[in-house]
């Protein structure tokens, strides 16, 4: 609790300075520290067994108080801090929230929500933690807590409520272990598209497998949201699920990063064009039960399409038919990005095509493709230097 230095007392009412540091028939000191919260005035105390020790505790928490940083011991639960967070949150967009709020309900509170806020130490949060991974959670689930947790405490520390974050320390969540990416090759993305060119969902496929967009901002994309002069696109939005259930929801995409305008391939142009005529005689088709959501991609009646049942039956009988990889759908946004890689595009033109928040980020997730990079930059290097000495000996053989 931090105190405002507007509304600091320096001394108790009708007390003397020997009431704020007097000795006890015990032998011990007693200090006192008075303050103003909320229009009331308080105190806090302390004993010490010698009065050196009292003055310096005394000139510190005053000198606190006088700057408005006085930590005032405070009975608040883990629990109703993070409720309180929770409501206050405004940084985020929906669905983080809901994930937060998921992650607080069903994992923090019973574990720490009984628990005094200055009472909470890393031991504590690294035994919640393990207790998380004895019960099965994977690694990732694990550290999505601690880093919920965290977040919250930061802002607890903020409000001078904490000294330190108990759960900011290493060594408190499993190492995680990378999942090896499955991603399509270039060959076999060819395959594919050349394959469903007249299928209802092949500008879709043709979408994620050339632009790297997310399936859920694919799906939220709009028709006013393409521009076929410039052959490019602008991602605004998404489609998305609440985790309670419910209506799926077209939400603004959250970050600065993640809105972008992505450049369109001719033949992915086309694809659009084809489905955009195929939408049309599906209105008609329709009639009166079309219900135009101006979306790109739309259920026969118009209504959005969820990326679950795209995924198990449009997706995945599509690879099985062709024979190719068991890939999931999001995996076409990593086919793209590996691609782009694989062609030399520079690593900040696929992190703002793939609208990360950073550079590192990109080369973090990407890392599998690093190796084949590096035997190509040898090879090039080693053909430049080449390509040197043969012109710098013919240069030489020329000179009279």
């Amino acid at each position: 609790m931090c105190i405002p230095y507007h509304s600091v007392i320096y001394d108790l009412p009708n007390k003397g300075d020997n009431m704020k540091l007097r000795q006890l028939p015990s032998g011990r000191w007693l200090v006192r520290v008075s303050y103003m919260d909320h229009g009331r005035q308080r105190e806090i105390s302390k004993t010490f067994p010698r009065r050196r020790e009292a003055e310096k505790w005394q000139r510190a928490h005053e000198a606190t108080r006088d700057t408005g940083t006085l930590r005032v011991p405070t009975r608040l639960t883990v629990g109703e801090f993070l409720g309180g967070w929770l409501r206050d949150l405004t940084s985020v967009g929906g669905r983080t929230r809901e994930d937060y709020t998921n992650i607080v309900r069903r994992y923090l509170m019973p574990a720490l929500g009984a628990q005094r806020l200055t009472h909470l130490t890393p031991p504590m949060v690294r035994e919640m933690l393990a207790d998380l991974t004895r019960r099965g959670l994977a690694p990732r689930t694990v550290g999505y807590a601690r880093a919920v947790l965290r977040r919250a405490l930061n802002q607890a520390v903020g409000d001078n409520l904490l000294v330190t974050n108990p759960a900011a320390g290493h060594g408190l969540v499993p190492k995680l272990e990378r999942r090896e990416m499955q991603v399509l090759s270039g060959a076999e993305v060819n395959r594919l598209l050349d394959a469903t060119r007249d299928n209802p969902y092949g500008a879709l496929w043709a979408v994620l497998l050339t632009t790297g967009l997310r399936p859920s901002e694919a799906l939220g994309l709009r028709w006013s949201d393409l521009d076929s002069t410039r052959g490019d696109l602008g991602v605004v939005r998404k489609l998305r699920r609440p985790n309670n259930g419910g209506a799926w929801l077209v939400e603004d995409v959250k970050t600065a990063k993640g809105h972008r305008r992505v450049a369109l391939l001719p033949a992915t142009v086309d694809a659009l064009a084809r489905h955009r005529d195929r939408q049309t005689v599906e209105r008609v088709i329709a009639g009166e039960g079309y219900r135009d959501s101006g979306l790109v991609f739309a259920d026969p009646l118009g209504g959005a399409l969820r990326g679950d049942g795209l995924y198990k039956y449009f997706w995945l009988p599509t690879l099985r038919r062709l024979g190719l990889p068991r890939v999931r759908l999001y995996d076409a946004r990593h086919s793209a990005a590996t691609m782009l890689l694989a062609a030399a595009v520079p690593m900040r033109v696929v992190q703002e095509l793939l609208g990360h928040s950073s550079m590192a980020v990109t080369a973090d997730v990407y890392s599998h493709v690093t190796p084949a990079f590096k035997r190509q930059a040898a090879e090039a290097l080693e053909a430049h230097l080449a390509q040197a000495r043969n012109s710098m000996e013919s240069g030489e053989g020329s000179v009279s």
